[in-house]
């Protein structure tokens, strides 16, 4: 008998789910440069390039033992990754390398960069500091401040940090933990921003460490720059945003996920209520449903005023900056107060205002300039104006319970300046109000 054996194969090739291969679309990524750290840092990052148009999470990197990868992000062509880890308190240097999961679907390639920690000196009694968060200043700013934390107890001086090319360090002032170093630099006249990185000076007799705060000066558009809506570092403006309400609508039909905008105006406006993201369509609301979007509105040239009723509530999702020069005027009229974060995020900067909002309730009301529902207002510079704002004030008039001409904040919301210090004194965790004139400072 003639035994038959017969090898059936499929026509296809199975789907393993691999993602190298001929059809391989990964981005190949480049390694940046070693870091170093010092003995007390317990965070450091790393960049690779090769990232642009990526969206990518910590699963997509490796570390070795001992550390731990952090969010990355983003940006241009760069991908910028943290990297926790413990203090070292031995004698010997630690490295960290960082590299590419083989497993990831989006990025590939064997490149690595070592985080190389350094030993500890028991005889070096210096303390450690801690970098606090990198800082915005608008281009017309001369000045801004950042902070580390780890300086409890001691008397810091300019000697003891140091700044890159352009900048001047001022005199450190040190309240708990925390101390608070002013920087001093030109305004900004070029197209580009400017950034100035603050250290700790290597000789310091007090202080030790590699950490560093970053300060970003931004560029204004020239004066001759045409007006309109901005995406990110673009040369030229969307077509048809060339008023605020032009380019809202804009953003109602067109915004994206984790961009930053910038709205040129070039003239007062009039403009109706409103929403910036959260969940809410409807007529006037922009960025609905986005998340880590940015909006900022800047003066071309001189001040420019946004006239109308409760203007901005700023949903989940957005960050609204009103920038140098940007003054937002209230009616005589009005119901509620003039902008309302509620779980966005407003920022001020130099020279912005929020005034003249007379707030006629019949029940209670609060915050007749900005009512902080939940999220965050910080105010970097600028003013809210309150009751002893004589021609500019906010108001807060009518049968009704009145709290907080200028400024409301209530349990879930934070309120602060560009130090991080609160905008009103009190226990953070419950309802604070003022009626005081505030102006914001880094």
């Amino acid at each position: 008998m003639l035994a038959l054996s017969l090898a059936i194969t499929g026509c296809g090739d199975k789907d393993t789910g691999d993602p190298t291969g001929p059809g391989d679309t990964r981005a190949e990524l480049t390694a940046g440069s070693a870091v170093s750290a010092a003995d007390t840092a317990t965070t450091a990052s790393v960049t690779f390039t090769g990232a642009t148009g990526l969206s990518l999470a910590a699963a997509d990197f490796t570390v070795s033992t001992g550390g731990t990868i952090g969010t990355p992000a983003v940006s241009g062509d760069t991908v910028t990754v943290p990297v926790t880890f413990a203090a070292n308190s031995g004698t010997s240097a630690k490295t960290y390398t960082v590299g590419i999961n083989g497993a990831s679907t989006k990025v590939k390639g064997s490149a690595t960069v070592v985080v190389i920690q350094a030993a500890n000196d028991p005889s070096d009694t210096r303390k450690g500091l801690t970098a606090g968060s990198a800082v915005s200043a608008a281009g017309t700013a001369t000045i801004a401040s950042v902070t580390f934390t780890g300086a409890t107890g001691l008397t810091l001086t300019a000697a003891d940090f140091t700044v890159s090319t352009g900048g001047t360090i001022g005199t450190p002032a040190v309240s708990g933990d925390t101390v608070t170093v002013p920087v001093t630099f030109a305004a900004n006249t070029g197209t580009s921003a400017k950034s100035y990185t603050v250290g700790i000076n290597g000789d310091s007799a007090k202080i030790k460490g590699s950490t560093t705060v970053v300060i970003t000066q931004d560029a204004a558009p020239s004066t001759g720059a045409d007006l309109g809506l901005y995406i990110g570092s673009a040369a030229s403006p969307e077509a048809n945003t060339g008023t605020l309400a032009l380019a809202l609508a804009w953003l109602k039909s067109n915004a994206a996920n984790n961009t930053d905008y910038t709205i040129l105006i070039g003239a007062n406006e009039s403009l109706p209520s409103w929403t910036l993201g959260g969940a809410s369509p409807g007529t006037s609301v922009a960025a609905n449903g986005k998340t880590g979007v940015k909006i900022t509105i800047r003066d071309k040239g001189a001040e420019r005023r946004v006239t109308g009723s409760s203007l901005f509530t700023i949903n989940s999702g957005v960050t609204l900056v009103l920038s140098e020069k940007i003054t937002l005027v209230g009616i005589n009229s009005n119901t509620a107060s003039l902008v309302r974060v509620d779980d966005g995020s407003l920022e001020m900067r130099e020279n912005a205002k929020i005034t003249g909002n007379h707030s006629v309730p019949s029940s209670f009301s609060s915050g007749g300039g900005v009512y902080v529902d939940r999220g965050t207002f910080i105010m970097k510079g600028g003013t809210v104006y309150g009751s002893d704002g004589g021609a500019n004030a906010n108001k807060l008039t009518g049968s009704g319970t009145k709290l907080g001409v200028s400024l409301y904040k209530s349990v879930n919301g934070v309120a602060k300046f560009g130090n991080e210090q609160p905008i009103i004194a009190g226990v953070q965790t419950t309802d604070l109000f003022t009626d005081d004139t505030l102006t914001g400072h880094e």
